[in-house]
């Protein structure tokens, strides 16, 4: 299905609409657009296109120059940064070096490093879908791969900032059940306290 057709076919407001459906909430939550009015990253929606990458494509290398964001849709895109850490990229997720260095900027460096270990998950397998977990440290998101068997094991790392010794922070997990051509469902949260 070549998606730029049929937003093609629409009218102009139309296809407004249908990308501030997909990523309207992704933009504004960047820390890159903090300072921009909804009104500018309504503007900003009707350029943008639908982009298909495919598999082992680099949208973003570090130390390479990288002008453009992207807004996570629908598949599997796994990140790595300046340490090494590798973590799975969560729907709704902006990928690219804008918005990496402008939460960096605001937020300053990580001061933790935070190993999450997913062993088990206490599911059997019903007939709607497969469990998964996004993990949400502020305004970072990543997603563990999606489990269609009992035996989870797993391993997310993720940087997080603690301000100082009075100061906690605390990293959200919340499971859902991945269904095929309909919405996911929640079926349980957690959360982490870093001191």
């Amino acid at each position: 299905i070549d998606e730029t057709e049929i937003l093609n076919d629409f009218s102009s407001s139309l296809r407004s609409e249908v990308l501030s459906h997909f990523s309207f909430d992704s933009l504004r939550d960047c820390t890159y657009f903090d300072d921009i009015s909804d009104g500018a990253i309504f503007s900003l929606i009707k350029n943008l296109e639908p982009y298909l990458a495919v598999a082992g494509e680099k949208l973003s290398v570090i130390g390479e120059p990288c002008y453009d964001l992207y807004v996570f849709q629908k598949g599997s895109v796994r990140t790595k940064d300046a340490t090494g850490a590798i973590a799975n990229v969560a729907e709704g997720d902006i990928i690219g070096h804008l918005a990496t260095q402008a939460k960096s900027h605001r937020e300053g460096l990580p001061t933790h490093s935070l190993e999450i270990n997913l062993i088990s998950a206490n599911f059997s397998k019903s007939k709607n879908g497969n469990p998964y977990v996004i993990v949400k440290n502020g305004r970072y998101r990543c997603r563990s791969l999606i489990k269609s068997t009992r035996n989870w094991m797993e391993t997310i790392d993720m940087k997080v900032k603690v301000e100082n010794a009075d100061n906690s922070h605390k990293t959200e997990l919340i499971v859902k059940e991945w269904r095929k051509r309909q919405n996911h469902v929640v079926v349980g949260y957690g959360e982490i306290i870093v001191t």
